[in-house]
């Protein structure tokens, strides 16, 4: 993919040549390009161009105070307006009203569905709306003035009933406004509070094969947007083979059990599946593999090709933990490993990475694929999630099983959970044991003890790591998705019944913050 400038506004705004039809996004005060905008403006005034442009716009672009559409309201600047609203952009009215320039008001929602038109290359957009109206050419036609006499509005009879064509206005000029962007073109809307139109306009550009600008607040360097994924079961990950041949590095973000063969490729992979497409297509010496987990490399159900570059980055959280905190600028602390560095600097490629997912702002430690795969699991299965979840299950239980409310069982044996993991995340077990009271902590060493009996339980916790280590628990693991996960499917119907599952999602609705179901805003 080739790399795209980064230009100041400046520069974008000096490839408007005179007489073209340029769109922009935005709606009343957002999402607007106003360093472009000005720009633009600022060039006309020192230059006397751009002159005679059309402006195509849907949404009402301005807040009343010179900004949006207003930028363009210099007499010559525009030969023609084409808008669904203008209230907020007094100026460009005032040259309306003078007969400065031609224009039309037109239902701002078949406009935006025109963007659409224009970039799948229709002839217009054909809807009844609009019909026996102001925008009817048999009344008005959208016309706002004197000046304004070209019908861009037909009315046009299908299957015996009357429609309006709304013709298709080519896009000569894309101006957007992106959250960030990389230096091959890609930009993202994430900060955004609304979208409007932008991917709209920016298709009905390309697909003129005529020139985009994006103004965007941040820029993805060390991460380019476009690196290749490949996500979970029943994910589409590549839709076409040259998906992955156009990135340098190829993100195999596979849950584990989803193993795959092509010999052909060098690589296993599934067969017959976009999947396998995408890898043998993309495997190119001196490109890079990189894994979130170690299980496919480590249990050998991936096995590369020798002249790339194979990597882990993993971060210590879920996904949707990864970017919640990227967003909010923090991070997940990551592993990294380098299996394979055919090239020299997969350790480099593997920290940049990191960087990109915000992974460097909490911590970047350094293992192996074989470690951190093994210690991963273990600390899964024995703790994190079979461990704590057994024996917050079994607290409530023997609660509820004594004659107590299951209300009051979840709340000191499950809802309390997260403020006591969230206190030792802060500053460690001190630092939750100066925070709970004297008697909690007296509980905690008479108690715990008696619960967990360490010897024992160490004692299987071995065994646990035992068939980790020796692959029994990676065999079953595989064996039972190959078996259709008739095991894993009936334990988790049965917690789903489960009552704590049931009491705990009653309670939850109470809260204040009931309503979120975001998994994304866990950890705040």
């Amino acid at each position: 993919m080739s790399k795209k400038p980064i230009l100041t506004a400046a520069e974008a705004a000096s490839w408007v040549e005179d007489g073209v039809t340029i769109s922009t996004s935005g709606f009343v005060a957002s999402q607007m390009p106003e360093a472009l905008n000005k720009a633009l403006e600022q060039r006309f005034l020192e230059t006397g161009s751009p002159k005679n442009l059309t402006l195509f716009y849907a949404a009402a672009q301005g807040n009343r105070d010179g900004s949006g559409a207003d930028h363009f309201a210099h007499e010559g600047m525009l030969k023609r307006v084409v808008g669904g609203h203008y209230n907020m952009v007094p100026e460009l009215g005032k040259l309306i009203i003078a007969n400065k320039l031609e224009a039309y008001n037109l239902p701002q929602g078949t406009l935006s569905q025109l963007f659409r038109d224009v970039a799948a290359h229709k002839l217009g957009t054909l809807t009844h709306v609009g019909l026996n109206t102001f925008a009817d050419p048999r009344i008005e036609g959208g016309k706002l003035n004197s000046v304004t006499t070209e019908d861009i509005v037909e009315v046009v009879e299908v299957l015996g009933q009357e429609r309006l064509l709304y013709k298709a206005i080519p896009v000569d000029i894309a101006f957007i406004r992106g959250s960030i962007a990389d230096e091959n073109g890609n930009v993202t809307l994430e900060h955004e509070c609304c979208t409007n139109e932008a991917t709209s306009i920016a298709q009905a550009a390309k697909n003129a094969q005529t020139t985009q600008a994006v103004e965007f607040t941040g820029d993805s360097s060390a991460l380019k947007l476009n690196v290749a994924y490949g996500a979970a079961h029943g994910t589409k990950c590549f839709t076409e083979a040259y998906a992955v041949v156009k990135d340098d590095t190829i993100i195999a973000a596979y849950v584990d059990e989803f193993q795959f063969v092509d010999s052909a490729a060098g690589l296993n992979v599934v067969p017959n599946s976009d999947v396998a497409d995408g890898f043998a297509a993309g495997y190119a010496e001196g490109k890079a593999l990189a894994f979130a987990h170690g299980f496919n490399i480590r249990y050998q159900q991936i096995v590369p090709p020798a002249g790339v570059d194979v990597f882990m980055a993993a971060p210590k959280g879920p996904g949707h933990t990864v970017r919640s905190t990227y967003v909010a600028g923090k991070g997940v602390p990551c592993l990294v490993a380098v299996e394979q560095d055919a090239t020299g600097h997969a350790y480099q490629t593997a920290l940049a990475y990191i960087a990109g997912i915000g992974g460097a702002r909490a911590g970047v430690m350094e293992t192996t694929f074989h470690d951190e795969t093994e210690t991963d699991l273990f600390g899964e299965q024995t703790v994190l999630c079979g461990g704590v979840v057994d024996l917050m299950r079994c607290g409530f239980e023997v609660l509820v099983e004594a004659g107590y409310e299951p209300e009051n069982a979840y709340f000191e044996c499950i809802h309390e959970m997260k403020l006591i993991i969230d206190l030792i995340n802060k500053g460690g077990v001190a630092a939750m044991n100066y925070s709970i009271s004297d008697t909690a902590e007296f509980g905690e060493y008479v108690s715990g003890p008696r619960v967990i009996p360490h010897e024992e339980t160490k004692a299987r916790m071995r065994a646990v790591l035992a068939d980790i280590q020796d692959g029994t628990f990676a065999g079953k693991w595989i064996a039972e998705n190959k078996n259709g996960r008739t095991f894993f499917n009936s334990k988790r119907a049965q917690l789903k019944k489960h009552q704590m599952e049931i009491v705990g999602g009653e309670l939850r609705k109470n809260m204040i913050w009931g309503g979120d179901s975001d998994l994304d805003t866990a950890s705040n």
